[in-house]
């Protein structure tokens, strides 16, 4: 039995809220496979499967939970179709008969996405499959064929040049889609999300999840820009993010006209910088970077790919930050500190020597 909880050393917050359930209470889930989704009070990250198992969970959607609380717990022998102990892991997922290669172990939410993608053959691997197997499958092989793109109104446009679509839904999104508004500069074709096909976010129609990415691309669509901000690991953003540079796609930057830039800086595609922050003197940005509000970079600093600092972030001159890494609220690092790659730094830490990468930062460092 595998107990996950609410961990301090990943949140500064005394509670969290539950937002979302993905994983059904008293199935088996596949490791790896997210289970819930959890907001702190400026991030939203998801938690996975440590293994597979018989899931329990122990709290609800939109519950309001303490540090420390039990989440859910993993039993990797427990057979829920007799409720009895077994050695057999993948007895409870299914097999799903409508795929040609039956042989396939297939979890609950991986034949749904079959089913809505209308796959009828798949190869893996793997024996066991989960929804993210699937999905990433029906993406390397295109299984959107140009006469089922002309049967789908939702993506049979053709699409121009400057046309961009938004990959994601949340208050990023719309924080994003308030400076292209501002700017007038962009064209906003469309929102790629989990919502519902046909419906909107603001003015702006839900074409499909990221299954549609190759079709909208083979349409004519060539900019995207990734609408949500570090989930718990950062480095599943840059995943992202080159998962979409191999399909083709370009990513525009999105610069709010209240930010302060000298010309000296270097600002990389992809890279978001938001309302009031201050990029000064020979600064530089790497790809797919987010500057959130009021943040301050100073002259001479680099940052490397994928580094996101969070609101109210201060770097020093000559701070050196490698790639995934992310610095929370009202965080300071000294001149000269150089950060390593794959780093979590907390809400109100001071950092005042190097951090080697892999680290998590809770205290003034």
């Amino acid at each position: 039995m595998t107990d996950v909880f609410v961990e301090k050393d990943n949140v500064n917050d005394e509670t969290v809220m539950v937002l979302k359930i993905y994983a059904e209470n008293n199935t088996n889930v596949v490791k790896g496979q997210i289970v819930l989704e959890i907001e702190t009070s400026k991030t939203v990250f998801e938690i996975e499967a440590p293994e597979n198992g018989f899931l329990e969970l122990y709290i609800e959607k939109d519950q309001e939970v303490e540090i420390g609380t039990k989440l859910f717990s993993i039993n990797a022998k427990k057979d829920i179709k007799n409720n009895k102990e077994t050695s057999n892991q993948d007895e409870e997922s299914k097999d799903t008969s409508d795929v040609q290669n039956s042989h396939y172990i297939f979890t609950k939410a991986a034949e749904k996405k079959l089913k809505e993608l209308s796959i009828s053959y798949f190869e893996s691997k793997n024996k066991l499959i989960n929804e993210e197997e699937v999905v990433e499958f029906y993406s390397k092989t295109k299984i959107l064929d140009e006469n089922n793109i002309d049967n789908l109104s939702h993506i049979k446009k053709k699409f121009n040049k400057d046309d961009v679509v938004i990959l994601g839904a949340g208050g990023h999104a719309k924080s994003i889609i308030d400076i292209i508004e501002n700017q007038n500069k962009i064209k906003i074709s469309g929102i790629c999300s989990d919502d519902e096909i046909g419906s909107q976010i603001r003015e702006y129609e839900v074409l499909g999840d990221n299954a549609i990415l190759e079709a909208l691309y083979e349409n004519g669509l060539r900019n995207i820009i990734i609408g949500f901000g570090s989930l718990r690991r950062p480095p599943k953003r840059d995943e992202i993010y080159s998962k979409l540079k191999n399909i083709g796609f370009s990513f525009p930057k999105i610069i709010c006209p209240t930010a302060n830039i000298e010309k000296s800086a270097d600002i990389g595609e992809g890279t978001q910088i938001f309302m009031g922050s201050n990029i000064c003197s020979d600064v530089q940005i790497a790809e797919n970077c987010i500057i959130n509000t009021g943040s301050i970079v100073s002259h001479d600093c680099n940052l490397s790919r994928n580094v996101h600092l969070t609101p109210g972030a201060v770097l020093a001159g000559y701070v050196n930050i490698g790639k995934n890494t992310l610095i929370g609220m009202l965080s300071s690092v000294y001149l000269g500190i150089n950060i390593g790659e794959n780093v979590i730094v907390h809400n109100n830490t001071r950092i005042t020597k190097n951090i080697d990468s892999g680290s998590i930062i809770s205290d003034n460092h």
